[in-house]
């Protein structure tokens, strides 16, 4: 099964991590809009509902946890009930538990696999298991993510 044809909202401040998630997600055939801020999420979210959104929870002015709350409180027909993942540096326990109580369905840890990203995708749409991705992607991946690897510190 692919991501083809499934809405993928990404919230990220760091254009690596948008860059890479945007390939990693196009690759199994996910259309994925892009923005790096909460408040650019909420207004993308009005011009086009998504089927997935993907949050980073260290954003600028306005974090991940803010971004789900209002999200959660939007009319279910405005995307109040967009199944979500966040995708962040912060790996503790008690991050993951803080995720899921905010209103995030899951939480991933950057640096994240690409096939644990679409499968995450998929697994918050209702699909099954995702294909394998093409292997011209994997090839291009290796420079984007060693550039992520020393900025998802701190993201």
């Amino acid at each position: 099964m692919t991501l083809a044809g499934l809405e993928v909202l990404v919230v990220d401040d760091e254009p690596d991590a948008r860059e890479l998630i945007a390939l990693v997600l196009g690759s199994y055939g996910a259309n994925v809009r892009t923005v790096g801020s909460a408040k650019e999420a909420i207004s993308a979210l009005a011009d086009q509902l998504a089927d997935v959104l993907i949050s980073d929870i260290g954003l600028p002015n306005e974090d991940g946890y803010s971004l789900i709350s209002r999200v959660r409180s939007l009319p279910v027909e405005r995307g109040g009930k967009v199944p979500a993942g966040a995708l962040t540096a912060y790996a503790s326990t008690e991050d993951h538990r803080r995720a899921l109580a905010a209103g995030f369905q899951a939480h991933l840890t950057k640096p994240v696999e690409p096939s644990d990203l679409a499968l995450l995708v998929a697994n918050l749409a209702g699909r099954s298991e995702p294909e394998p991705q093409p292997r011209a992607a994997t090839v291009a991946l290796p420079n984007v993510a060693a550039r992520l690897g020393k900025t998802a510190q701190g993201a």
